[in-house]
């Protein structure tokens, strides 16, 4: 696949390209949800350490979000763990590789921090 046909942000893309590093966390993942309509938002959910999480990315206001499944008034809900922003748009390739390269950096330090609590 050529560089320019590369469909940065795909959160498809974005896992296969850390595997060895979520393998070596512990991470494993158990949905991916990408809807490229709405903003090219995504959501990527995970176990680790017993624990259920996932990583949400806002496509319209660059935000990752790391997020714990927890019990709430009978019902599981989402709490929110960490909260990247990045604040800048991606209207060419090389923006999108530097966002891209930006939430993997985000993804990686948010569980290596989980990891340490």
């Amino acid at each position: 696949m050529k560089n320019e046909d590369y469909d940065y942000n795909n959160p498809f893309n974005i896992v296969e390209k850390i595997k060895p590093e979520l393998e070596n966390r512990g991470v494993g993942i158990k949905d991916i949800q990408y809807d490229k309509n709405v903003f090219g938002s995504w959501i990527i959910k995970f176990s680790m350490d017993g624990s259920e999480y996932r990583f949400h990315w806002d496509g319209k206001n660059s935000w990752l979000m790391l997020e714990v499944i927890v019990m709430k008034k009978g019902h599981d809900d989402w709490e929110d763990l960490e909260l990247f922003k990045h604040n800048q748009g991606a209207r060419t390739k090389k923006a999108e590789m530097e966002r891209e390269r930006y939430i993997i950096e985000k993804m990686l330090v948010a569980l290596d921090k989980l990891k340490q609590e």
